[in-house]
């Protein structure tokens, strides 16, 4: 697959973003289906260990656990999936 978008956009060349607070689960979900520019960032909130991978088979164990802001350079919000060891934790992001 070929990469199709500019690795480094201008300042103005991001025409929206999109900004959203999802409920982690104990299984895998995506928060999104926005096509992307830039990339997104993430911030974890609760007491839960929440990670992230990219496809639904990601667990706590298996994921990148977050334990701090992260951003993630990818084109589409939807191949981010997130998964928490608890319910009742959250992520906010902002993509653009």
């Amino acid at each position: 697959m070929a990469y199709s978008r500019s690795k480094f956009g201008d300042i103005t060349s991001q025409p929206k973003f999109y900004t959203g607070v999802f409920g982690v689960g104990t299984s895998a979900a995506t928060f999104g289906n926005e096509h992307l520019s830039s990339g997104i960032r993430i911030n974890p909130e609760g007491e839960a260990v929440i990670a992230i991978g990219h496809d639904a088979s990601v667990t706590k164990d298996t994921g990148y656990q977050l334990d701090s802001e992260v951003f993630i350079d990818i084109d589409q919000i939807n191949k981010v999936f997130v998964v928490g060891s608890a319910v009742g934790s959250t992520i906010s992001f902002i993509a653009s």
